[in-house]
Parts: C-alpha cells; sequence; structure tokens
C-alpha cells in the first residue's frame, strides 16, 4: 500500500511520546505508543474521557494476543484468525500488560488489525498502539476524517494524510464488536 505519511516520521514522534490521529480498520482514532503512560494520559485529556474506561490494545499479530492475555481459549484465538468485521475482544490481562491500560477487572480489550498502515507502523516502533474514536467523550463518533472536530485536530502532534478520502470514496465504516468470553468460550457481546 502507498502512505501519504513518512512511516519514519510517524514513529518518531510516537517514541517521543505524541499522539496521532489515525484511520483504522474502523473509524478515525487516536493512538499512542500503549508503553507510553503519559501519551495515553494526554488521549484521555484530549478526549476529555473519564480514566475509568479503558482504552483499546491494537495488535497486528496473533503471537502478540498470547503475550498479552490469560487463559486464551481455542474457540477464540480461530475466531480471531477467521473473523471479517473488526472484533474488540475484552481479555484477562497478562503481567505483561502495562498496568495503565489495565481495566479495574483486570481486563483489557485488544483488537487484532489488519489495517496497513497500523501494522506498519506497529512493526517500526517495536510496541502496540491504543485505540479510541477521535472525539470527545459523549460526543458523535466520526466514521471519516471530516467528521472530526476541529478541537481533536488541535491537540494532537501527527494527523495522517492516508485515509483522508472523501465519505463518497471510502466504504462504510463503524465502530468494531466489542464482546468478551466465558472460559468455555462462549462470546458475551457488549456492543454489536
Amino acid at each position: 500500500m502507498k502512505y501519504l505519511d513518512n512511516l519514519s516520521e510517524i514513529v518518531k514522534i510516537l517514541q517521543d511520546g505524541g499522539v496521532i490521529l489515525c484511520p483504522t480498520d474502523t473509524i478515525w482514532g487516536l493512538s499512542c505508543d500503549a508503553s507510553d503512560a503519559m501519551a495515553v494520559a494526554k488521549i484521555f485529556d484530549i478526549k476529555r474521557r473519564d480514566p475509568d474506561k479503558p482504552l483499546i490494545l491494537l495488535i497486528s499479530e496473533l503471537s502478540v494476543l498470547k503475550k498479552y492475555v490469560t487463559d486464551l481459549h481455542p474457540r477464540i484465538e480461530n475466531l480471531l484468525a477467521h473473523h471479517v468485521q473488526p472484533l474488540t475482544i475484552i481479555h484477562r490481562a497478562s503481567s505483561l500488560v502495562p498496568k495503565h491500560l489495565i481495566g479495574d477487572d483486570g481486563t483489557i480489550a485488544i483488537r487484532l488489525t489488519s489495517h496497513p498502515l497500523l501494522v506498519n507502523l506497529m512493526a517500526e516502533l517495536g510496541n502496540p498502539l491504543v485505540s479510541t474514536s477521535a472525539n470527545l467523550q459523549g460526543s458523535s463518533t466520526p466514521s471519516y476524517y471530516n467528521e472530526i472536530e476541529e478541537i481533536i485536530k488541535s491537540q494532537v502532534n501527527y494527523i495522517c494524510t492516508t485515509g483522508r478520502q472523501q465519505p463518497e470514496e471510502q466504504e462504510t465504516v463503524s465502530a468494531s464488536l466489542i464482546v468478551s468470553y466465558t472460559r468455555e468460550g462462549e462470546l458475551i457481546f457488549i456492543r454489536e
């Protein structure tokens, strides 16, 4: 895929604790290096988001998922490998998950993304990213770049050019499904 952005420049911004505004496999989002607690805090400030509402961890490989969760049911692993629609799953967090990403109940929401820009950014960065919708808490979730509020744009360190096409040039987008699962691997739908 040809990008309209310099990936090395974005990685440097992420390494320096920056927050980026970027397209994802679902909607436009705010992202930063998941290991950087100060950058994650900055996302909460930008969104005016309640800190008790954790962010999603984006990963690009199933092997990374296995590092960050405990008791991954084989049925869930199979579902992730073959699911077409973006799927965020709430897992019990392993000890390798940074504390600032773990919910009060010891869980973390993780999405395995195949978005080429994000996959390449994470490969160059060497870390997962966090992600959340690019809106103020309580405001409408922007599906397209032109729906993002100026107050959000003005507070990030970088805005991706890739993916800014007009809505009529893009496929229909929506937020991911969010599910958790029982010990037996049965899904519990939180957001459909």
